[in-house]
């Protein structure tokens, strides 16, 4: 039987549209007040058994010869799916009847440096500062946002910013809106 090479195609296009997935899924999460954990163990554990028994299609599908391998691949698959599914799902449907607002307040301001690749192949690393504060939110959460240099500038630690927050579709408590410092107040009324 002939040895079949790797769909490196379909492999790099599913890798991207996941990736993609798992992106949307972090920047949601940033919006829910939930310990990140939560419903990253329980949807990881779920994965993990749907890329398990997922491992025959997917090996050929993807070309990929080892088992062990396409059910890894599965399951973090199918683990950033369900985690853009749960944040996406819980914060476009969250209920604006249980709108409050609330006062945050912030508790730390931080500058960092960080770095990022630039090159034609990405190759040189180039620092730049990021500007963040962590914000205190209901049930003592604490969530961090990340700033414009104007922005930090104006930040002091112990502001108070307005805050909407809504339940989730799932009970789980969304920041629909946040005046972040040097922002104008969004009107909300209509």
């Amino acid at each position: 039987m002939k040895k079949q090479k790797p769909n490196w195609v379909v492999i790099t296009i599913v890798a991207i549209v996941f990736t993609m997935l798992g992106v949307v899924a972090a920047v949601l999460q940033q919006r829910t007040i939930i310990n990140c954990w939560k419903p990253a163990l329980t949807f990881g554990v779920l994965a993990l058994v749907v890329g398990f028994l997922w491992r025959g299609s997917l090996s050929r599908w993807l070309r990929i010869s080892v088992p062990l391998v396409a059910a890894i691949a599965g399951a973090a698959m199918t683990w950033s799916a369900e985690l853009c599914l749960f944040y996406t799902t819980n914060y476009c449907f969250s209920r604006p009847s249980t709108a409050i607002d609330y006062e945050a307040r912030v508790t730390r301001k931080y500058s960092q440096q960080r770095y990022r690749y630039v090159g034609r192949r990405g190759t040189r690393r180039v620092p730049y500062t990021a500007y963040c504060i962590d914000v205190q939110m209901p049930q003592g959460r604490v969530k961090t946002f990340s700033l414009t240099a104007s922005q930090y500038v104006k930040a002091r630690k112990g502001q108070k910013l307005p805050a909407t927050i809504e339940q989730g579709l799932f009970g789980i408590p969304v920041v629909k809106n946040i005046t972040l410092p040097g922002q104008k107040a969004k009107n909300t009324d209509n």
